[in-house]
């Protein structure tokens, strides 16, 4: 691997293990595109083992949750971008779920924006109400993972045909109090998404 190729596997590296020693982070595999996806709820019981080889295979790791022996073969080299995704979730009948997913590379190293690993809040939702705690914090990290590694981290919202215009308005209001702005409020209607992504990265990008 190249100099570059070994930075950028480190910083994917790293975000992977902050994310995944969080006890309220879930693990997701694969893509209801593609038929299937499985939900792991480690709570806090997951790791990532460290680097075993060199060249092409300097970024296989194994996840495994203690006490089980059931694993994940994950190849971190094979991610070009980490990418924050607030997006609608059949899991929780249409309201936005908060992933951070890698997307892939092809077998040749072209990126791409295909994905079929993510970690996300476990807990997005208390009942029907925005677990607001949880979702201030994925901003957070969001933005300190953007301030270290701007090359490499990304940010994406997407809002469904039929969504809760409440919650995605208090959506928007977590990011900005994420950012330590109190009071702010969000647009009542309009391209909701576009004005999370706009408080995201520009908060972000100024401070």
């Amino acid at each position: 691997m190249s100099a570059t190729s070994d930075d950028r596997l480190a910083r994917v590296d790293s975000i992977f293990r902050e994310w995944l020693a969080d006890p309220r982070t879930m693990v997701i595999c694969g893509r209801w595109e593609h038929g299937s996806i499985t939900e792991l709820l480690p709570h806090g019981r997951a790791s990532l083992s460290r680097q075993a080889y060199d060249g092409c295979f300097a970024g296989l790791r194994d996840l495994r949750i203690d006490g089980e022996d059931h694993h994940i073969h994950v190849d971190l080299g094979r991610f070009h971008r980490v990418e924050y995704v607030v997006a609608p979730s059949v899991c929780f009948q249409g309201k936005p779920s908060f992933e951070v997913r890698f997307l892939l590379t092809t077998p040749a190293g072209d990126p791409t924006r295909d994905w079929d690993l993510a970690l996300s809040l476990s807990r997005p939702y208390l009942g029907q109400a925005l677990n607001r705690e949880a979702v201030v914090r994925f901003f957070r990290r969001f933005a300190e993972h953007r301030r270290r590694h701007a090359d490499l981290v990304g940010f994406h919202a997407m809002v469904g045909a039929e969504h809760d215009v409440r919650v995605w308005r208090e959506v928007v209001e977590c990011c900005w109090q994420a950012h330590g702005v109190s009071g702010a409020q969000a647009p009542n209607g309009g391209d909701l998404a576009g004005a999370l992504v706009s408080v995201a990265t520009a908060r972000t990008l100024d401070g």
